[in-house]
């Protein structure tokens, strides 16, 4: 695990000491670089794997082809055995050494023999040109700008800003879609001129041109149909579990009470060897995971950390938003943080259970959406969901959380968005917007400064399910099927994957999915929806082969879910900071929302409401990046305080 960055035709000097520098927090154990007239390669090292031989960047024997890598690959003990057989030559025992001889004899579609989660820049010297490629579930990241002819890279963008030479501009769309998805998606980024190089893809840049393609994809949802082998699943998830536990240094996991962790922490106990170290964090609370996960902790026997939050750890915020470059306007990165840094206090490398509820249906509104669609095939006709629209709204709030999880925890406004769900049904990825989304349109068209409004070009405002436009696509399938299949593309690599990247490598400690070993996803993801959905429960396949190693109690809990409750003391801290930073003043003068829209928010929030707190919060976290990122000419290269930005 690393940071890697660099340029092609960009001179400037002392850049590429600016963005090594800004970066040293992701491999803290050594610098590697290299460059040669107009191209430049950079790594800052987190050392894994071949801790003493494994500097970076890689070259092949004659030189011509150079490679920096962050992240790992898996398989790359039988592919250097087939290298050598070939009469490549080694200079190390480091997994990614293999990336730059496969390219020899592959060309770029080297990429397509690994197995794991890596982000690559490639310099062929004999054809002149970059290569640039991330893994096919895009656990790993990587950014890239152009520069006239050039073309700046790294893996977090506060890294490209430290040229200079990047705009600062904007992308009104993206902080619109992080208003209503908490987080931005696809190639653009919240900066115009930078973009995200997206899963599975692969770019060519050569004589100041640059052109990508995909190399993988994820298999549709429900394309195999049927059920699975929980025997099967299981084989597939033991390998996986089996190939992450490579490291020369110590691993550990995060361990909640839910059973996708602690079937990962059995399968570490049945395939590994040495003592296993585990991980939890809890809020103070009676209903949080922390009694479960010691008594899983204790059944499994392994070495066993807790932590418990404090509402003081919200007072970090600056901290976390810096990390993230991108932010996610969601309280849960305060817990995530924390957890991280507990961890890596012990342990480099951490395995997770992040991946399992997009790729198994493990979400509540994907059971949520299930369960209405149910109920509107079994008498179609548009006017049915008008009348149980109509229905629902003579019900009070609180009656509806016998049936769904959202409406009663959100108040009246949960309500009133499960009445526009059933109303626009026929219309899917706007109904899905109904369930999935943090401000909806009417939201934002009383929240945002008139200013702000016509800077959004036609149509954004107005239907912020563009991101879901494969939900009204020609595949057919089921409703969840069709939203698996987005979210796997979108929610799981932008969201998930981009926090947990983040926030672990805040703390210099590398992330490990075993649920999202591509072989794996490639099995399980075309299964039929019974293997995922069924009789009310989620996860099956996945909880039918925990039963066999967990038991039937732990393998069926009900899942809890992972989220900072923010009441009590928690709703005070977060109260005291928006007041901080959402002062009337500066909001005017953001230009971007309108200061009654705001103040309202604040005075809902006070209320408890988990849906204005939720708002509130995201709130809270942008205007933070914009003091980190936008209001200054150079980015912090020092992990900024509350204080910093006042």
């Amino acid at each position: 695990m690393c940071g890697i960055y660099g340029y092609i035709e960009v001179n400037e000097e002392g850049l590429f000491e600016r963005m090594g520098r800004s970066l040293r927090h992701r491999g803290p154990d050594g610098e590697g670089v290299w460059s040669d007239r107009s191209v430049a390669l950079g790594n800052q090292r987190l050392a894994i794997v071949d801790v003493e031989g494994g500097k970076q960047p890689f070259a092949s024997e004659d030189g011509r082809v150079r490679a920096v890598v962050n992240g790992e690959i898996y398989n790359h003990a039988e592919l250097r055995r087939g290298l050598e057989a070939k009469g490549h030559r080694f200079r190390s025992r480091c997994d990614c050494e293999v990336a730059a001889h496969l390219y020899e004899e592959e060309g770029p579609d080297f990429v397509k023999s690994l197995n794991g989660e890596f982000a690559i820049a490639l310099w062929d010297a004999g054809s002149r040109h970059l290569l640039l490629v991330r893994d096919r579930l895009g656990i790993r990241p990587l950014y890239y700008a152009e520069s006239g002819k050039g073309l700046i890279f790294a893996s977090e963008t506060k890294a490209i800003l430290e040229s200079g030479r990047v705009s600062r501009t904007i992308n009104t769309q993206a902080v619109d879609d992080y208003l209503s998805y908490r987080y931005t998606h696809g190639e653009h980024t919240f900066f115009s001129s930078i973009r995200r190089l997206l899963p599975g893809h692969i770019l060519v840049w050569e004589e100041g041109h640059g052109s990508s393609s995909r190399y993988w994809s994820v298999p549709a949802a429900g394309a195999r149909g049927g059920g699975g082998d929980p025997g099967q699943f299981l084989s597939l998830l033991e390998d996986s579990v089996r190939l992450r536990l490579m490291s020369d240094v110590p691993v550990g996991l995060f361990l909640s009470g839910g059973v996708d962790s602690a079937l990962i922490a059995a399968l570490v106990k049945r395939v590994g060897t040495g003592r296993v170290r585990t991980f939890s964090i809890g809020f103070g609370r009676r209903d949080d995971e922390l009694a479960a996960a010691k008594e899983r902790a204790r059944a499994l026997g392994t070495e066993h950390s807790e932590h418990e939050l404090k509402p003081a750890d919200l007072y970090e915020l600056p901290r976390m938003v810096w990390h993230l470059d991108e932010p996610v306007g969601d309280a849960i990165i305060v817990p995530t943080f924390a957890l991280a840094r507990m961890a890596a206090g012990e342990v480099k490398v951490i395995l997770t259970g992040e991946g399992a509820d997009e790729l198994m249906a493990g979400y509540v509104h994907q059971r949520t959406l299930l369960f209405l669609e149910n109920i509107l095939r079994l008498v179609p006709g548009r006017w049915v969901s008008r009348v149980v629209s109509a229905w629902v709204g003579r019900l009070p709030a609180r009656f509806l959380d016998l049936f769904f999880a959202y409406p009663a925890r959100a108040g009246n406004e949960g309500r009133e968005r499960l009445k526009s769900y059933l109303e626009d049904f026929a219309h899917a990825a706007r109904a899905v917007g109904h369930f999935t989304s943090l401000f909806e349109p009417r939201d934002k068209d009383t929240l945002y400064h008139s200013e702000w409004k016509r800077n959004l070009s036609e149509g954004e405002l107005s239907d912020d399910a563009a991101r879901l436009t494969r939900l009204n696509g020609a595949r057919g399938g089921r409703l969840v099927e069709r939203l698996l299949d987005a979210e796997m593309e979108t929610w799981l690599p932008d969201y998930t994957l981009h926090k947990q990247d983040k926030l672990l490598m805040a703390h210099s400690l590398e992330g490990r999915v075993p649920y999202l070993d591509h072989r794996l996803v490639e099995w399980t993801a075309p299964l039929g929806l019974r293997s995922k959905l069924a009789g009310g429960s989620d996860k099956v396949l996945l909880r039918e082969a925990a039963a066999g190693v967990l038991g039937e109690r732990a393998a069926w809990r009900k899942k809890h879910a992972f989220f900072l409750p923010l009441e009590g003391e928690y709703n005070n801290a977060l109260l005291e900071l928006a007041g901080r930073y959402l002062d009337r003043d500066r909001v005017a003068a953001r230009g971007i929302l309108r200061v009654e829209g705001v103040e309202r928010i604040m005075r809902l929030a006070r209320g408890r409401s988990l849906l204005y707190t939720k708002q509130l919060a995201a709130l809270l976290i942008l205007e933070i990046w914009f003091r980190l990122f936008v209001d200054r000419d150079r980015t912090l290269v020092e992990t900024p305080t509350v204080e910093h930005l006042l």
